[in-house]
């Protein structure tokens, strides 16, 4: 755990640094948190109906107007996309090139192992 909290603690200052004002932070700040706030709702969407068995019409009639303000938010600070806000855009993009590249590769790695397997 040291070891993350340092390398937590470098990307930080290496970010606040690279800003130079909290101002300039803030736009990264505003896409980061909206940007979580509509993947919440659409996980919540998906948790209502699949894991908890709520019929459509419940999860929708719920989550519908909570997500389309989160939308409005989130569309609203795209303009700080260019002043910043691109930064927590390129460290998603990251993980999830990361995460399809994991499944893909541990998919690939299991028909080959599947198919050299002795039965």
């Amino acid at each position: 755990m040291p070891r993350v909290n340092s390398i937590l603690m470098v990307g930080v200052v290496a970010l606040v640094l690279a800003f130079g004002s909290s101002a300039n932070l803030a736009n990264a700040y505003g896409i980061a948190v909206t940007g979580d706030m509509v993947i919440t709702s659409i996980l919540a969407i998906i948790v209502f109906h699949y894991a908890w068995g709520w019929r459509w019409i419940w999860v929708l009639s719920l989550m519908l107007p909570i997500l389309a303000i989160e939308l409005i938010f989130f569309v609203a600070n795209l303009i700080k996309v260019i002043d910043g806000g691109y930064i927590p855009l390129v460290f998603a993009a990251g993980v999830i090139s990361l995460m399809l590249i994991w499944v893909r590769g541990t998919t690939l790695l299991q028909r080959k192992l599947s198919s050299e397997a002795i039965s």
